[in-house]
């Protein structure tokens, strides 16, 4: 894994980076969903807004999705919600591992009332679905130590391969400061070795629908 997230940064390249009209242009027209129009007050317009800065400024990590909208499993359609589990150490110190067993305990969190507050914070957010939240503090006894955060962002299909959400773990830009709001790494920047280990979840997704 290690490897991937340095062919990821080599292919993105070091910060602040600068992209040409039309390059930044594809990379940033992305058509907000109509639900998504209709609410002003959604927290999620701020990842629209914030895209180009984190293109150009966001630093490269491993992310680990908590859960996301069920209609990202499937091709086609506007683009949708999820939640995600990142730490801010440096890249290199970043233990897939323990960020992958975190992310299914903050999982098994829904539906669930801890006595501990900051737990508790963590799972009614996550119980809701609809409620947004930048950079939450996980609790490091959930996490093995090791700092992370969660933070709720849309998944923009045209940023993955097939347009389709296939795995747990993607690279992710995030900013330098609060409000640490993310983005998945646009697929454009990934390897080709990753974006054919993704489109191989796709297949084998594909292969189960049919009972094979």
């Amino acid at each position: 894994m290690a490897n991937l997230i340095e062919a990821c940064e080599w292919l993105l390249g070091p910060a602040p980076r600068r992209f040409g009209f039309w390059e930044r242009r594809r990379l940033c027209a992305v058509r907000k969903p109509w639900w998504l129009r209709f609410d002003r007050d959604d927290l999620l317009h701020r990842q629209y807004a914030d895209m180009p800065r984190l293109l150009r400024d966001g630093f490269l990590t491993w992310g680990r999705i908590i859960h996301s909208n069920n209609a990202l499993a499937d091709e086609g359609g506007e683009d949708c919600p999820a939640e995600v589990l990142y730490s801010m150490l440096p890249l290199r110190q970043v233990d897939v591992d323990i960020l992958d067993v975190t992310g299914s305990r903050l999982f098994d969190l829904k539906g669930t009332q801890p006595s501990d507050a900051d737990t508790r914070a963590l799972a009614d957010h996550l119980t809701a679905e609809v409620t947004r939240r930048f950079g939450l503090r996980v609790p490091k006894e959930l996490s093995e130590g090791m700092p992370c955060r969660c933070s709720s962002l849309m998944v923009f299909r045209r940023h993955l391969p097939l347009g389709i959400l296939t795995g747990n773990i993607v690279p992710l830009l995030v900013p330098p400061e609060e409000p640490y709001c993310v983005m998945i790494l646009p697929s454009r920047f990934w390897p080709e070795l990753f974006v054919e280990y993704w489109k191989k979840g796709l297949a084998v997704r594909r292969l189960a629908h049919w009972g094979m």
